[in-house]
C-alpha cells in the first residue's frame, strides 16, 4: 500500500531533484502516521474500556480530520456500550427508573381496587411524573364515584396538561 502511493506521489509530483523526492518520503511519513492514528482509535474503542477515553480526547485535537472523526466515534461507541451496559444492569436488578417505566408502575399502583390511600398517592405521582401517556387513565380516573379520587386524577390532568414531561 505505501509502494503504491509512494509511486502515485511520484507520478503526481514528476521527480525532478532529490529535493522532490524528500519532500514524498515527508508525505509518506505523515500519511503513514496519520494511518496509525487513525488505526488506533477503533482498537482502543473495540476494549470498550474507559481507559482508552483519555488518549482517543487528546486524538480529537489532531490536526487530521480523519484521525478526530475516527475518535468521536470510538467515543461515541465507548459511551454507548457504558449507558446501554449500565441500563441493562438496572432493568435486570429491577432498578428501571426511566419515566416510562415509573409511569407503568404508578399505573398499576392507581388502578381501582387498590388501596385507596395508595391511589392517591400513586395518581398524584402521576401528576409530578408529567407522562401524557397516563391521561387516558387519568381520564377514566376522574369518573369515579370515590370523590378524593376523582379529585386527585382531575387534578393530574391539569398538571400533565400545563406541564407535559417530553
Amino acid at each position: 500500500m505505501v509502494a503504491a502511493l509512494a509511486f502515485q506521489l511520484w507520478r503526481s509530483f514528476r521527480l525532478e531533484s532529490q529535493l522532490q523526492m524528500a519532500e514524498v518520503e515527508r508525505a509518506l511519513l505523515l500519511g503513514e502516521r496519520i494511518l496509525q492514528r487513525a488505526a488506533t482509535s477503533p482498537d482502543l474503542a473495540a476494549k470498550v474500556e474507559k481507559s482508552a477515553v483519555p488518549g482517543l480526547i487528546e486524538l480529537l485535537k489532531d490536526p487530521a480530520e480523519r484521525v478526530c472523526k475516527q475518535a468521536a466515534a470510538s467515543l461515541s461507541s465507548i459511551r454507548f456500550y457504558h449507558e446501554q451496559q449500565a441500563h441493562w444492569d438496572r432493568v435486570l436488578q429491577g432498578l428501571d427508573a426511566s419515566p416510562a417505566s415509573a409511569a407503568e408502575k404508578l399505573l398499576v399502583q392507581a388502578k381501582p381496587g387498590s388501596d385507596q390511600q395508595q391511589r392517591l398517592l400513586a395518581i398524584k405521582s402521576l401528576a409530578v411524573l408529567g407522562v401524557p401517556e397516563a391521561l387516558p387513565f387519568l381520564i377514566d380516573w376522574s369518573q369515579e364515584p370515590d370523590a378524593e379520587i376523582a379529585a386527585a386524577a382531575k387534578g393530574a390532568i391539569t398538571q400533565i396538561d400545563l406541564n407535559p414531561r417530553k
